[in-house]
């Protein structure tokens, strides 16, 4: 029963070895061989009665070097969050000088009837604040109608083309789609940030529309 926005909480039963996990491959230890691990773990599904992520240590890999494989569901964080996470994990030298160590969080022993009581107690301040703002945005559409009557009738005709749109006859297939199967293959394309600025510069667009046209171009190698 969704009474109440989702927030951590610090679980007493918390153990590493359900989500950490360490594996070594054969030689020659090739970025070939991580993603067919990468595979393997994109095609199994994450346990649903838990945090749902995983991370694996992958060594043996040429030139004495390792890689992380790290399995995250949506629900867990987006790409700005997974940035930031990162930003945490990773150290951008070799030798960084050592952080101070967070406090250790206090556990909360917290059932899913214990989580539902307390939404339940949050629920009639939810209703009342959203009944406050459902009636604060009909004053301020009344007031934009008055003010503005032009635009508000333009902003309604954009709206409903829109939903027309979203509501009308979904496109026939991509003949590109037809015939395949259930099996993948991850592949991997480095692109330098340096390089990405420029292009969009060129383009007059954004580094993330650069990089989403790296990735177009790589499916079409």
């Amino acid at each position: 029963l969704p009474t109440v926005a989702a927030r951590w909480v610090v679980d007493p039963d918390f153990n590493m070895d359900f989500y950490v996990g360490r594996v070594r491959v054969l030689e020659p230890g090739t970025l070939r061989q991580v993603l067919d691990l990468a595979e393997v773990s994109l095609q199994s599904p994450l346990d649903i009665s838990r945090p749902l992520w995983t991370a694996t240590l992958v060594e043996g890999l040429e030139g004495g070097k390792a890689a992380t494989l790290l399995h995250l569901s949506h629900a867990v964080t987006d790409g700005m969050g997974a940035t930031a996470m990162f930003a945490e994990i990773y150290d951008l030298e070799r030798n960084p000088p050592p952080k101070p160590d967070p406090p250790m969080p206090v556990p909360q022993d917290l059932t899913p009837n214990d989580l539902m009581r307390e939404g339940l107690n949050h629920l009639p301040g939810a209703v009342v604040g959203g009944v406050v703002g459902a009636v604060a945005g009909g004053l301020s559409l009344i007031g934009r109608v008055v003010r503005s009557p032009g635009t508000a009738v333009w902003d309604a005709v954009d709206y409903a083309r829109s939903g027309r749109r979203v509501m009308g006859r979904a496109a026939d297939p991509s003949p590109l789609l037809r015939r395949r199967s259930l099996s993948s293959r991850t592949e991997a394309i480095e692109m330098r940030l340096g390089e990405l600025r420029a292009a969009a510069h060129a383009a007059g667009g954004s580094i993330n529309d650069a990089y989403l046209a790296g990735l177009c171009g790589a499916l079409r190698l």
